[in-house]
């Protein structure tokens, strides 16, 4: 498992490379005097601003900065800011998957499976004109600013494996595409299976289905009521319905307790029927970590006003949030007396 103190060592060791700086400032005179904060200092002083509930699992993460007072106007903070863009903190979230996921540390399936859920949400932003034309707006006359987030979430080991954020009228399609190319380096031998909703009722679904089953990924779809008229007005509760000439799956339906019929397709074809209650409902870890992003680690309460800033904080707490599942794992083995 991943050990706190080690990730620690690993985020000063990648922000403090020289190609993290120069990937990410806009100029090559910038960070180059010596300030009262360096390039490194601020990428840290982000990463505390979060104030939620995970702070305190994460203090011993920051302990060893304590010694450097790290005090700054805001104004100061806000330009030292703008000169460099979001790709240190994207960096140190996608190299932090790529530790979770390396082989030598242990995963949970399900029947020999991996579990992932893709869901989407809205991000309210600053009323800020500039940010209204950066990401476009919501609400009656589509003038609140606001994001759009995507979140490819591995619900049995509680991380997000890939994360999107773009203009509120963003593709779904084209977020549940690049989901997919990530998942193409976790894992590369272990079967997965890709629970959602189905997207809008323009989504080209035999296009999708086929990109699944190229990559050898099952999937399990809750679509609405009415979505398939072959689907609607079967009275079977396990069927194979032919969506075009090439593209076959397989449809289940099920009442929850509220008395709702809740209709799945899939392309597991050996799965016994009476799983698929439970397997779409293994799907739930993602909305907690909505609420884990918004809520508690109040992503909406952004630290700024620009795009630039925007985006820092976004990968910052996607970031933070998968460090908030390192130290509980940790904390829980020690409890179990694992390590």
């Amino acid at each position: 498992m991943l050990i706190l103190s080690n990730m620690m060592s690993r985020l000063k060791m990648l922000i403090s490379q020289p190609f993290t700086l120069n990937a990410a400032r806009f100029h090559s005179s910038y960070f180059t005097r010596v300030r009262k904060m360096t390039f490194q200092d601020i990428i840290l002083f982000v990463l505390c601003g979060f104030d939620t509930c995970t702070r305190t699992a994460l203090n011993r993460f920051f302990t060893q900065n304590s010694e450097q007072v790290m005090t700054m106007s805001q104004q100061a903070l806000s330009k030292a800011r703008s000169h460099f863009d979001h790709s240190p903190f994207e960096l140190i979230f996608r190299d932090l998957v790529l530790q979770r996921y390396c082989e030598e540390h242990e995963i949970n399936l399900w029947h020999g499976y991996q579990i992932f859920a893709i869901d989407k949400n809205d991000a309210a932003l600053p009323k800020i004109p500039a940010l209204l034309e950066a990401f476009g707006g919501t609400g009656r006359d589509a003038d609140s600013p606001t994001a759009k987030i995507s979140l490819l979430c591995d619900v049995l080991n509680d991380f997000v494996v890939d994360a999107a954020i773009g203009r509120a009228s963003a593709s779904e399609r084209g977020f549940a595409l690049g989901h997919l190319e990530k998942l193409k380096d976790i894992c590369p031998d272990t079967k997965k299976i890709l629970i959602f909703d189905i997207f809008d009722r323009s989504y080209p679904l035999a296009a999708l289905i086929n990109a699944l089953n190229a990559q050898r990924l099952s999937f399990l779809m809750r679509v609405k009521s009415k979505w398939n008229q072959e689907i609607n007005e079967s009275t079977r509760a396990d069927s194979l319905v032919k969506l075009d000439e090439t593209t076959t799956i397989r449809a289940v339906k099920f009442q929850l307790p509220s008395g709702e019929t809740e209709t799945l397709i899939t392309n597991l074809y050996e799965l016994p029927f009476k799983e698929f209650s439970m397997l779409y409902f293994k799907r739930w870890p993602i909305e907690t970590k909505y609420d884990i992003v918004k809520n508690k680690l109040t992503l909406e309460n952004f630290t700024g006003y620009s795009k630039n800033v925007i985006l820092q904080d976004f990968w910052a707490a996607m970031y933070l949030t998968n460090l908030a599942a390192v130290a509980k794992d940790e904390a829980d083995a020690k409890k179990t007396g694992g390590i």
